[in-house]
């Protein structure tokens, strides 16, 4: 799983400083977190305020919109700049059983030990997820007075964050590692990572991972007696 996310990203007329301050999560929307059978698919999204870049960022054009090289760079580098700002659509990315971590057939290192080979597609409810945020967010930047709105999928059929296929659970056939990250078929062995989730969720996972990495850590000391 990853976390499929679209940007829209709008131009104000005044000045709004959106070089300044965290770069992302400084105000968070979760009105369309949930399900609603209505909007035609299932699970939900996050909306998140992002700033905008600096002068470097603006003049390269990291995010929308496009500052264009040649002539008329510096007049459209003088209308961005301090006055972009944008929201994210990161959506809640689902299991799929076609989406999956396996070994390479052809591919091996150079101790011809084989590759990990990572299968993955956005599905038809993801797309249509980014498609209803993205116009979501449009609406709220229109409505906050934006004069231009340049909307983007950032990544079309993958995402950011790796979680999943090492699934946490407590049957073993149906899942790979215990309430500890401690894979059933082999004890040893405890993965502290994304790939236990059993659903990406609509959220950054950082505190999460970091929330589970502590039990995990704790058995492992326990185990050893200390």
């Amino acid at each position: 799983m990853h976390h499929p996310t679209g940007m829209a990203t709008a131009v104000f007329e005044d000045p709004v400083d959106g070089f300044k301050g965290s770069f992302a999560t400084s105000i968070l929307c979760q009105e369309f977190y949930e399900s609603d059978p209505s909007r035609g698919f299932v699970r939900g999204f996050q909306m998140q305020a992002a700033r905008s870049d600096g002068p470097l960022g603006a003049a390269v054009g990291v995010y929308l919109p496009r500052v264009p090289w040649g002539a008329g760079h510096h007049a459209r580098f003088r209308e961005i700049l301090a006055r972009a700002a944008s929201l994210t659509v990161t959506t809640e990315d689902l299991p799929r059983e076609e989406s999956r971590v396996t070994l390479d057939p052809d591919l091996t290192d150079r101790m011809d030990v084989p590759a990990p080979k990572m299968t993955y597609a956005l599905d038809d409810d993801t797309h249509e997820m980014i498609r209803f945020g993205l116009g979501k967010a449009e609406t709220a930047l229109r409505e906050a007075g934006a004069r231009e709105v340049v909307s983007q999928d950032l990544v079309t059929e993958a995402g950011f964050d790796l979680l999943g296929a090492a699934r946490m659970g407590e049957d073993p056939e149906t899942s790979v590692t215990d309430a500890f990250g401690r894979l059933h078929d082999c004890p040893n062995a405890t993965a502290a990572h994304g790939s236990v989730l059993v659903t990406a969720a609509a959220l950054n996972p950082t505190p999460t991972l970091r929330a589970l990495a502590l039990p995990a850590a704790d058995a492992m000391l326990l185990e050893r007696g200390a």
